[in-house]
């Protein structure tokens, strides 16, 4: 029996339909985006670098701050992006010698999105530090240092980015520049002594874990950043701040289990606007041999979960592209052998 879909798009004004509605839905999606990408003719986001010394002296570590400067409403995200996102990567073009530490990440602030996304995020001017160490003998010159980033910023829609930017700097004995700016963005970022509250974990269960917070004063507002380990999801908790018992209880969305090593980072903002944080990590458990949890259902369910992932995917606004080149294809299509289209189908 020939499908009766690629019937109906054999006749004239069913292809001209087609046609019709497919090229309205590309380009009004794709004008939209294009309108969105330049804010007032300017990019969502611009990276610069800057440099915590005026020279470079062998042998002796300095900082590099990658400087984001982001448009009015759109943000890019923390080392952990919360329901959504994707931190800025940053692959490094150094002098011979030269080795490039870790991103230090400031505290981040929470951001609702629609269809209650909870997001850790940077808005307006963020400084990424990154110690740069270089070689213990240095020939006399000048060295330039070179960032590739890469970047997500959303506002109502995300848009990815990316640009190469580069600092050139004399050898020779080192002298401190840009102190202020460097000083403001490394008082944010988390401390790794000891804080000046007490923190308690319940790591029990495998769908939820408790960060309990004690000590606070109550003028001063709490919020906990989590850093999950390698392969774990965690929800978010409703409210996202610490309640007043001091405790907030994150849900695990994937790959939960008891006991696992959490880390992450008390926030506290006080009455004058000061904001500090701490990273806390609960104690490293004994290893615990992983076992599916009980109603798994195993392979099945992972199908199946998959299956209902793919469906919700298909209302996000990014695929309604892919929407008009399906449309196209059938287009083509209509004229094919009805079994060469009945295998396409499927």
């Amino acid at each position: 029996m020939r499908p009766l879909f690629p019937v109906l798009l054999t006749h004239m004004t069913y292809r001209r339909l087609l046609w019709t509605f497919a090229l309205v839905l590309g380009f009004a999606h794709t004008a939209s985006a294009q309108d969105r990408a330049l804010v007032g003719n300017r990019p969502q986001l611009t990276p610069s670098l800057m440099a915590d010394t005026t020279t470079v002296a062998q042998g002796r570590p300095f900082t590099i701050g990658v400087r984001l400067t982001l448009a009015p409403g759109w943000h890019t995200y923390w080392q952990f992006g919360g329901d959504s996102g994707m931190p800025p990567r940053i692959e490094w073009t150094l002098p011979a010698g030269f080795k490039a530490g870790p991103i230090q990440w400031p505290i981040p602030v929470p951001h609702m999105d629609a269809g209650d996304m909870l997001t850790y995020v940077y808005e307006g001017v963020v400084l990424l530090p990154v110690e740069i160490t270089p070689p213990a003998q240095l020939p006399p010159g000048a060295v330039t240092i070179t960032a590739a980033i890469n970047w997500l910023v959303c506002e109502e829609i995300c848009v990815p980015g990316s640009a190469s930017v580069d600092i050139t700097l004399p050898t020779g004995d080192a002298q401190p520049a840009n102190s202020e700016v460097f000083a403001k963005w490394r008082a944010l970022l988390p401390r790794l002594d000891a804080p000046p509250f007490k923190v308690a974990w319940d790591l029990s269960k495998a769908d939820t874990f408790t960060v309990r917070v004690e000590g606070i004063a109550r003028d001063v507002k709490a919020a906990f950043f989590p850093l999950p380990p390698a392969g774990v999801k965690p929800g978010h908790p409703a409210p996202a701040e610490i309640t007043g018992d001091g405790a907030i209880v994150f849900p695990v969305e994937d790959g939960g289990a008891a006991n696992l090593p959490w880390r992450g980072v008390v926030a506290l903002t006080h009455a004058d606007g000061k904001r500090e944080g701490w990273l806390v990590a609960a104690a490293s458990p004994a290893p615990v041999a992983q076992t599916a949890p009980p109603g798994s259902g195993g392979l099945l369910l992972t199908v199946l979960a998959a299956f209902l992932g793919g469906l919700i995917m298909n209302v996000m606004p990014c695929v309604l592209p892919v929407i008009a080149l399906k449309i196209f294809g059938f287009v083509h299509q209509a004229g094919e052998a009805p079994a060469r289209v009945f295998r396409l189908g499927l």
